[in-house]
């Protein structure tokens, strides 16, 4: 695998943002490596909608 050029900080980076599909190192990744933290809506925490089960989820 090679490297992309993280987005943000120009570090070598192995991850795609789900939403922009701009490389990103896995410093600047949400906490669920969805999303790069320019593309992430809260820009520190998990990614949008929660599971099952979970407070906020799809099913309450």
């Amino acid at each position: 695998m090679m490297a992309g050029t993280c987005n943000i900080c120009g570090k070598p980076a192995f991850r795609t943002c789900l939403m922009c599909g701009k490389a990103t190192c896995k410093d600047h990744m949400d906490a669920r490596g969805f999303a790069c933290l320019k593309c992430a809506p809260d820009k520190k925490g998990p990614l949008g909608s929660k599971g099952p089960g979970e407070p906020g989820g799809v099913m309450g």
